[in-house]
């Protein structure tokens, strides 16, 4: 069942502790874990937390009656990498974003350089990752909006080449899901977490959904976390991005 609005805090702190998140980012059956000492609470962009209602007043995320998408700004003390993205999204906003363009985000080709070491194809196994997917109105051409990411946080994989099944695209999907089919205004936020100030690359990234119909109604609502992970199929080993 999910979290009462109230409770969504404490249930996403009581789902995801310290030791949930270092199993999910490690994601690695043959090495030993690496251990990650991630804050939490996690702390915020200054956006909120979508699952939080407290103060909001009830109705949906419109803001003036309308959909947007805020992004945060480039963290320029910390190789310009991405910080934050937040959203309220309708039905006005699927299939009105862009893909990626030239510009790409921080340590892209040494990612690209670790696949193909392992025997994959970079152009396919290395992404930059909407934090805004494209399908939910996001800009590809907004460094704010990107980061480098495995395919396997992005999206499916075959199975031999490692898949996650709780990727980023599986929870975007179900957001258009509800936007689409079920006519929910959902409250969308993207953060990605980073390992320490000298990372660009994230080691995951939190996404948070809230959904309401159009007399504010609380609906759907969804929160992932999800590993920033590269199988390397010539080592048999996962390799989280944001470690390397």
């Amino acid at each position: 069942m999910p979290p009462k609005p109230e409770d969504a805090l404490k249930w996403l702190s009581a789902s995801y502790s310290t030791a949930d998140l270092l199993a999910m980012l490690t994601v690695n059956q043959n090495a030993s874990p690496i251990v990650i000492d991630l804050p939490w609470p996690l702390p915020s962009q200054g956006f909120g937390n979508p699952l939080d209602r407290s103060g909001r007043g009830g109705g949906s995320c419109y803001r003036n009656g309308k959909a947007y998408i805020d992004y945060g700004d480039l963290d320029t003390a910390r190789g310009n990498r991405a910080t934050a993205a937040d959203a309220c999204i309708d039905d006005s906003l699927i299939d009105k974003g862009s893909p990626v363009g030239t510009k790409k985000p921080g340590r892209y080709q040494e990612a690209r350089d670790l696949a193909d070491d392992e025997g994959l194809e970079p152009e396919t196994a290395i992404n930059a990752c909407h934090l805004i997917a494209d399908k939910l109105g996001g800009d590809g051409k907004d460094l704010r909006n990107l980061s480098t990411c495995a395919r396997q946080a992005n999206s499916y994989r075959s199975v031999d080449n490692g898949r996650i099944e709780d990727n980023m695209r599986a929870f975007e999907k179900e957001v258009i899901y509800q936007v689409v089919k079920n006519k929910q205004i959902v409250h969308y936020n993207v953060e990605p977490v980073y390992a320490d100030d000298s990372k660009v690359v994230p080691v995951a990234y939190i996404m948070l959904a809230f959904g309401t119909d159009a007399a504010g109604v609380p609906g759907f609502q969804k929160a992932e976390v999800v590993p920033n992970s590269l199988y390397g199929p010539k080592s048999k080993t996962w390799y989280n991005l944001g470690l390397q």
